[in-house]
């Protein structure tokens, strides 16, 4: 399920929209990032770069908001300089 979204550089300095999702495994929810999508405007054929993934943390450990920072702290220790 769609949860929120938000527009970042992706590790190649890109800025691409990542969605935070939630779903379910057995009984327990985790959240899921979906991405990234190009926001480029010289990107006429909207460019996905594959970085879909989940590390398995449980959606109600953290709020939103926490959720979305662990993220963007998780990009930039992979970011190409």
């Amino acid at each position: 399920m769609f949860v929120d979204q938000l527009e970042a550089e992706n590790v190649h300095g890109r800025l691409v929209r990542y969605f935070l999702i939630r779903f379910q495994v057995d009984q327990t929810e985790y959240v899921g990032w979906v991405g990234g999508y190009s926001l480029e405007a010289e990107d006429e054929r909207g460019t996905t770069w594959d970085e879909t993934y989940s590390d398995f943390v449980e959606f109600d450990s953290l709020s939103i908001e926490e959720h979305k920072q662990q993220f963007l702290e998780g990009k930039n220790r992979f970011k190409v300089k």
